[in-house]
């Protein structure tokens, strides 16, 4: 889970331990585990190419910038990720997290 001051609650804890899962948080901060984190980076360096410098030429760069991440891009930013995501949820968490 990410940290989110709510999912520390010990009745978030308790609700999800009581179907049987365990409750593992991400590092504070964790760019590498977050595909969205990729995706931004890209979007934010086509905008920088852009060089808006007005408010109109800056909305017309980000509707340009939303078609600029393809779905072969996506996959690209996630697929590295299940290897992490499934060695996380099959590691029992340790004491603390």
């Amino acid at each position: 889970m990410d940290n989110l001051r709510v999912h520390h609650a010990e009745r978030v804890k308790i609700a999800i331990e009581s179907v049987g899962a365990f409750v593992k948080f991400l590092p504070p901060y964790s760019p590498d585990l977050s595909p969205i984190e990729l995706c931004w980076s890209k979007l934010k360096q086509f905008l920088c190419s852009r060089e808006a410098r007005t408010l109109e030429l800056l909305d017309q760069a980000m509707a340009l910038a939303v078609n600029y991440i393809t779905e072969d891009d996506a996959y690209e930013k996630v697929q590295p990720l299940w290897s992490i995501y499934l060695n996380c949820c099959n590691t029992r968490p340790s004491r603390g997290n």
